[in-house]
């Protein structure tokens, strides 16, 4: 399954019916928080291995992270509805560091790792720089 999620090229993201399965998956996160937990769960694995590397390919990963449009559909899903501060902490804690470590740059960030209305409460009350 790695092999599958954690891959630019799988089928699942390059075969035209997939893609589109995942990106209507994907756009049900809003109302199934079922799926949105799973986009949650994918992002934090898929940031980490842009980062860390782990028990998948760091490359590999990283070129998910630097695809626009499949990273605005993955973020976007995870953040369909807010989350609790551990959780958007962590994820925010992981966006800080693809910048930082020069994965992509803050530019891109800002774009594609937009930051939803309800995080920006978080930062206010939760978050610390």
């Amino acid at each position: 399954m790695k092999n599958v999620l954690f891959n630019n090229n799988s089928p699942l993201f390059r075969d035209e019916k997939n893609r589109a399965a995942f990106e209507a998956l994907a756009a049900r996160a809003a109302s199934a928080p079922a799926v949105q937990q799973n986009f949650v769960q994918f992002t934090r694995m898929l940031l980490y291995g842009a980062i860390e590397g782990g028990s998948f390919n760091r490359e590999a990963a990283r070129c998910i992270v630097r695809d626009v449009d499949l990273m605005k559909v993955i973020w976007s899903a995870a953040l369909a509805t807010p989350l609790n501060p551990r959780m958007a902490g962590g994820l925010r804690e992981k966006r800080l560091r693809l910048v930082s470590d020069g994965v992509i740059d803050q530019a891109y960030a800002d774009a594609m790792l937009t930051i939803p209305d309800w995080w920006e409460v978080l930062e206010g009350t939760f978050f610390t720089t």
